[in-house]
């Protein structure tokens, strides 16, 4: 997929079904993650092809072969895609009065509630 975020972006022949879902889970929106599922179980490739440009080389989601191994050996940079969330902020909370206190979570949860945000990720550390 050409992409106007990167200049220098290229076609790529193929890319693996776990490429293919991570980049659809992490928000590239040709493919949704659930219909990679089916298609890596049973082996089903998936062919990408830009509908403005039938000429154009698609992309093939496959299993990977032995001969894109190699090729991967080959290329001077690994990165194949990346995805971007617009509008997205990250909140970190922390401090020495939330571990052990019944209510600290339920507060800051309602806080979010309260202003519609969408949590799409939590994480938690105890030290």
């Amino acid at each position: 997929m050409i992409s106007s975020a990167v200049n220098e972006a290229v076609i790529l022949k193929t890319l693996s079904y776990q490429e293919a879902w991570e980049m659809s889970y992490f928000g590239a929106n040709v493919l949704h993650p659930r219909t990679i599922i089916p298609v890596m179980r049973y082996g089903i490739p998936i062919m990408i092809r830009n509908i403005f440009n039938l000429s154009a080389p698609g992309t093939k989601i496959c299993h990977p072969s032995v001969n894109d191994h190699e090729d991967m050996q080959n290329l001077q940079n690994h990165v194949k895609g990346f995805a971007t969330i617009d509008n997205l902020a990250l909140v970190n909370v922390e401090g020495t009065g939330m571990a052990g206190v019944p209510g600290t979570a339920s507060a800051i949860f309602g806080a979010v509630k309260d202003v519609g945000a969408n949590v799409i990720m939590i994480s938690q550390v105890h030290l």
